[in-house]
């Protein structure tokens, strides 16, 4: 387990909410919730995300409203890793599509042109 593990450790039972998803760290899992009852819904519903995935979600989800720059989440999901752009925007589609989440039009990821 590397550093980033370390500090990203979560109780076994934690789980983070974003929207209409739930996000468990621990099982590096997506699950999307039904409207009214809060929970998970069908088994095609729930997304498994490789450790990456979990990192920059993470954190996004961390800072709120606040705008983080590329280095920050090239830091956070790649720690020690000399890795491009590109691979964050890979990324960041990928967690759009599974979210799906538009980007012009975005509800949980949104990129501000021009910053970091």
């Amino acid at each position: 387990m590397d550093q980033l593990d370390r500090d990203l450790e979560w109780p076994t039972d934690a789980r983070l909410a974003l929207g209409d998803w739930v996000l468990d760290p621990v099982q590096h899992r997506l699950l999307k919730l039904a409207p009214l009852k809060r929970e998970a819904l069908e088994q095609e519903q729930v997304f498994k995300l490789e450790k990456r995935l979990v990192r920059v979600l993470l954190a996004l989800a961390r800072a709120p409203r606040q705008t983080c720059s590329k280095q920050q989440l090239l830091d956070a999901a790649w720690p020690g890793k000399v890795v491009s752009d590109d691979t964050l925007s890979v990324a960041i589609s990928q967690l759009r599509k599974i979210l799906g989440c538009d980007p012009k039009q975005p509800k949980y990821i949104e990129t501000i042109s021009g910053y970091g």
